[in-house]
């Protein structure tokens, strides 16, 4: 560990101290965060090569569950099972794999910071250090693996456009990243809390798991964005629907046809990510009580 991560200012509090200001507050916050970039490299690599350390198909587990849902859904719609409208724009299957990708993200990078500070409670309670930075290096794990199933679902792109002659990709494709950052910062925001949560209750962990599964089938992932009332309406107020929709829109059709429900999106988004990155700080002296 170098001196850059190792020597962290020591802070003291004392009676009738003068308050700071919350602009100087989040200076500090966002200084030492990066300050801490060194460690916070050194855990997401430890923890990405601990992960497939010893398995037998190594980085093809990040893209294999993508494939077996894609499979799955297309062979039950296929056989009616599923009585689900043909996305526009876009093959079913590529839907439902490009749904995933974006879906993985969320879910896989909640789940993974909202059990960073339980894994390391050994690390914690040794070494001080910015407790946040188990979250973004939990978070850079499932950024790597994002990335692997993009590889993935360009290639399928190109493999439908040299077999039918194109998929319909419109050039605001560029644009689908900008809508990937608040849906990143929605899930950092909340692993803050669930973190916490999940250091103090072990039952935090199981609890969310259920919800996401439950959660999955309110998301546009294995069928195409709502069009009608209510369900539109649903669609809005969930930020993760909103922006998973808004990447589809921006890949298929070239622009926002509910512009205003992605800005609702993006600003919970900034909000939770703030509110939930404030309330760890807080919470961060109690950290290694708990773990």
């Amino acid at each position: 560990m170098s001196e850059r991560t190792a020597s962290l200012r020591e802070v003291v509090y004392e009676p009738g101290q003068a308050r700071r200001s919350a602009m100087d507050i989040w200076g500090e916050i966002f200084s030492e965060a990066w300050r801490a970039r060194e460690l916070t490299w050194r855990l997401f690599v430890r923890d990405l090569s601990a992960r497939y350390r010893q398995s037998v198909l190594g980085y093809a587990w990040a893209i294999a569950p993508a494939i077996a849902t894609t499979v799955l859904f297309v062979y039950l719609k296929s056989e009616s099972f599923l009585l689900i409208r043909d996305p526009e724009g876009m093959p079913y299957p590529l839907y439902v794999l490009f749904g995933m990708t974006i879906w993985q993200l969320f879910t896989g990078g909640l789940t993974q910071t909202t059990q960073s500070l339980a894994n390391a409670g050994n690390l914690i309670g040794k070494i001080n250090f910015p407790r946040e930075a188990l979250i973004f290096s939990a978070t850079g794990g499932v950024l790597f693996e994002f990335l692997l199933r993009v590889v993935l679902v360009a290639g399928v792109f190109i493999w439908y456009a040299s077999r039918t002659g194109g998929v319909g990709l419109c050039w605001t494709v560029v644009f689908v990243p900008l809508l990937l950052i608040p849906l990143l910062l929605l899930t950092i925001g909340l692993g803050f809390v669930f973190s916490l949560l999940h250091a103090v209750v072990r039952d935090t962990a199981t609890a969310l798991t259920m919800a996401l599964s439950l959660a999955f089938f309110l998301v546009p992932v294995i069928y195409p964005p709502p069009r009608f009332w209510p369900k539109v309406l649903v669609n809005d107020l969930n930020p993760v629907s909103a922006l998973l929709t808004g990447c589809y829109e921006l890949t298929v059709k070239g622009a926002l046809e509910r512009p205003l429900s992605v800005v609702m999106a993006t600003v919970f988004a900034l909000l939770v990510f703030f509110v939930g990155w404030r309330i760890f700080r807080l919470a961060q002296p109690l950290i290694a009580e708990r773990v």
